[in-house]
């Protein structure tokens, strides 16, 4: 399977009057109300490298299994037609959340038919993205092009769980002029070879897009707080889920680089589309902060070039623009009929 970047637009109507903001100080928190859960558990870092669940209410993480040997992979990178949160050319991004403070969904399929899928309509099979900007960066002593995805993709079916995972990617032909490094993938991007690799991946049950939706968030870490890792964490109303690596595992450095942040649902993979009903609506917010824990208040970059991700979702943009309350970016889609 491949992950490929370059997109078609993803629309965006913004409203300020879609979400009301409370801040959580993390580090003062022992315990947590229902609504504070999943805030409060994104921003904690794990105890180390590896995967880890919890469940509300516990505010501690619990150490679990990771899978392995995860290929599924990109194909090419291109700036694309969505919105992203830039911090700002000299502010480093942390932390970053995505999540939906409205969603009403009544179905959704991927437009492909992804392997873990039984059969056609893939009901349910979607991928929640968050994604730095590309960047460039040393690797292996070579001037590089990065690009560094928090990912997590939705599996539905009897016995399957989702995977949450990171994705680290050397791009503008890196493998075609230096060769990919020990242990990673290449690919062809056009007329380039690129070379991507995954983190270790924790296991995600099944998280219904027609009813859960409007609970999950996705978050990211890059050496947040001095953590000295990458973190990956996918929460609903009861329940988190973790992955974690050293920021300087893959060498990509995200946290010396990370300015701009791309969230939203997106197809499952391989170029694939969220299909939603034609009904369907919803509001997606952005929250980011500085590796101190400082907030950054986001302007909008795009829709042109906003973002970089290949999937899509069959969501179009409604009027008005990009809209800012607070620390977060407020994106409300209309569903395209």
């Amino acid at each position: 399977m491949t992950r490929h970047v370059g997109l078609r637009i993803l629309a965006l109507v913004f409203s300020l009057s879609l979400l009301s903001v409370s801040l959580v100080n993390h580090d003062a928190l022992a315990t947590t109300s229902p609504s504070e859960y999943s805030d409060y558990m994104s921003h904690l870092a794990t105890p180390g490298v590896g995967c880890f669940d919890s469940t509300y209410p516990s505010t501690t993480w619990a150490n679990v299994t990771c899978g392995s040997g995860l290929e599924i992979g990109p194909a090419s990178v291109g700036n694309t037609y969505d919105y992203s949160g830039y911090a700002g050319a000299t502010t480093e991004i942390g932390f970053a959340e995505g999540s939906f403070s409205s969603a009403s969904v009544n179905s959704e399929q991927d437009s492909k038919v992804p392997a873990q899928c039984s059969g056609s309509p893939c009901q349910g099979f979607y991928g929640l993205q968050l994604n730095s900007q590309v960047y460039g960066c040393t690797y292996a002593s070579h001037s590089a092009e990065c690009w560094q995805q928090f990912i997590f993709d939705n599996v539905n079916g009897s016995g399957n769980d989702g995977e949450l995972f990171i994705q680290y990617q050397l791009v503008d032909n890196y493998g075609g002029t230096y060769g990919c490094p020990s242990g990673w993938y290449s690919y062809s991007a056009g007329s380039d070879t690129d070379c991507y690799t995954n983190s270790d991946y924790n296991y995600v049950p099944f998280q219904n897009p027609t009813s859960e939706l409007d609970s999950l968030s996705l978050s990211g870490q890059a050496n947040y707080e001095s953590s000295g890792e990458d973190d990956a964490a996918i929460c609903n109303a009861t329940n988190c889920y973790a992955v974690s690596e050293s920021d300087t595992n893959n060498n990509l450095d995200l946290y010396q680089y990370w300015n701009t942040a791309e969230f939203n649902i997106f197809g499952f993979d391989n170029y694939s589309e969220a299909v939603f009903n034609p009904t369907a609506s919803m509001a997606v917010n952005l929250e980011e902060e500085q590796g101190t824990g400082s907030i950054i208040t986001p302007t909008c970059n795009g829709p042109s070039g906003g973002g970089t991700t290949g999937e899509t979702n069959s969501m179009t943009l409604g009027s008005g623009s990009c809209g800012v309350s607070g620390y977060y970016e407020i994106m409300s889609f209309d569903e395209y009929d």
